[in-house]
C-alpha cells in the first residue's frame, strides 16, 4: 500500500496501487504496520525516522519538498529504504516570497545590495530577480565556490562576513546541517547578526535555526533591523512575540504555490513509480496537463496580507494550532515572477 500526505495532489496513483492519505503531522508508525504500508510520499511536517519505520514494510521514501531535514537519512540507507526528494520544486515560489517584502521595504531597490547565502535553486532564482530590478548581487556559497561550480555571471562572491557587511538585505538559502567544515546550525550567529548594518533587511526562508533565534530576538526587539521569517525554531510551536514583532512573518509557506505543488508532486510520483517498475508516460502526461491549466498571476504574491492574516491567528488561543492550520488552509495561488532556469 501506498500512503501519500493528504496536501498531495496524486489521487492518480490510485490506478497502480492501493492508496490512503494521511496527515503528515499525525502519522503514527502504528498505522503503517496495520495497513502494510510499504511506501511514503510526504512533506516536511512528517519525520520520517527510525521509530517511525522500525518493523515495518516501508522500502521507499518520497518527500515532495525540497529539503530532507526531516528525514532521518542514515537510518534509512541503514534499513535498506529508497529515499528521494524534489530538490528546485518550489525554487520559484520561495525567490517570489523574498522578493515581495524586498521591494514593500524599498520601493528604490535599484543599486542597493543584495547578499544571498546559498545559491542553490532558490539562491539561483532570486538572484536573477534581484538582477531583473537593478541590485548588486554578492553570493556566498563555499561548497560550490570549492567545487569550481560557475555562478551567474552577474554576481559577486564573498566571504559570509563580508556580505553580512556589505549588504542592504541579507536573504538565507541554505539547508540545515550540524556537521561538517561548512555546518548552517547557527551560521547567523550573535557575532553576524550584530555586524549586520542598521536598518537592513534580514530575511529567512530557509530553516529556523541557521539563525540564533534568542540573538536575532533582542535585535528585532530594538528595532536595529527588519526581518522576513518564514522559518522558525521549534515549528509549530514558535514564538508569537517574535513572530508579532517582525516586519513579516508567515508559517513556512514561502514555498506555497500551485506550480510548486505540482511539481514536487510530480517529482514524488514519478520516482514511486519507476520504483515500482511502472512506466511514467501517462502520468507525465497527466501532471503536464494539470501544470499547463496553472495560469501564471497578474501580481505579485500579497505577502504583506499573509503576514498579517498569520499575526492576526496566532493572537487567539494555541500558536501550534493556528501555525497549522493556516498551513493546511492555505489558498495556493499561481506564481508571477519567472526565471530563465
Amino acid at each position: 500500500m501506498l500512503y501519500i500526505d493528504e496536501q498531495i495532489p496524486l489521487d492518480m496513483l490510485s490506478q497502480y496501487d492501493e492508496v490512503r492519505t494521511f496527515n503528515g503531522r499525525t502519522l503514527q508508525r502504528e498505522d503503517l504496520v496495520r495497513d502494510h504500508v510499504d511506501a511514503l510520499i510526504v512533506r516536511s511536517t512528517t519525520a520520517v525516522h527510525r521509530a517511525l519505520l522500525h518493523d515495518t514494510m516501508v522500502r521507499f521514501v518520497a518527500s515532495a519538498t525540497a529539503g530532507t531535514d526531516h528525514m532521518d537519512l542514515p537510518s534509512l540507507q541503514e534499513h535498506g529504504v529508497f529515499y528521494t526528494n524534489a530538490p528546485g520544486s518550489n525554487a520559484n515560489a520561495v525567490a517570489e516570497y523574498c522578493t515581495a517584502p524586498m521591494r514593500a521595504w524599498s520601493a528604490a531597490l535599484h543599486g542597493k545590495t543584495l547578499g544571498i547565502i546559498g545559491m542553490g535553486h532558490v539562491g539561483t532564482a532570486l538572484a536573477e530577480h534581484a538582477w531583473g530590478l537593478g541590485m548588486n548581487v554578492i553570493v556566498s556559497d563555499p561548497p560550490k565556490q570549492n567545487a569550481g561550480h560557475e555562478f551567474p555571471p552577474y554576481v559577486t562572491l564573498a566571504s559570509v562576513d563580508t556580505i553580512v557587511n556589505d549588504c542592504n538585505i541579507l536573504s538565507l538559502h541554505v539547508p540545515l546541517t550540524y556537521v561538517g567544515a561548512h555546518a548552517t546550525h547557527h551560521l547567523l550567529n550573535a557575532e553576524l547578526l550584530a555586524a549586520l548594518p542598521g536598518s537592513s533587511l534580514l530575511i529567512n526562508a530557509s530553516r529556523g535555526d541557521v539563525v540564533d533565534e534568542v540573538a536575532m530576538r533582542e535585535h528585532v526587539f530594538r528595532d536595529r533591523f527588519a526581518v522576513v521569517l518564514d522559518v522558525w525554531k521549534n515549528e509549530p510551536s514558535i514564538d508569537m512575540e517574535l513572530a508579532l514583532q517582525a516586519m513579516i512573518a508567515t508559517p513556512h509557506i514561502a514555498g506555497y504555490s500551485l506550480h510548486a505543488k505540482l511539481e514536487g508532486a510530480r517529482i514524488a510520483g514519478r520516482a514511486w513509480l519507476r520504483w515500482k517498475g511502472i512506466e511514467t508516460e501517462l502520468f507525465d502526461r497527466a501532471m503536464a496537463m494539470k501544470d499547463e491549466a496553472s495560469t501564471y498571476a497578474d501580481e505579485l504574491r500579497p505577502v504583506a496580507e499573509e503576514s498579517d492574516a498569520f499575526k492576526q491567528s496566532i493572537s487567539h488561543g494555541s500558536v501550534s494550532q493556528a501555525f497549522d492550520a493556516f498551513r493546511k488552509n492555505y489558498i495556493l495561488r499561481p506564481e508571477h515572477l519567472r526565471t530563465t532556469r
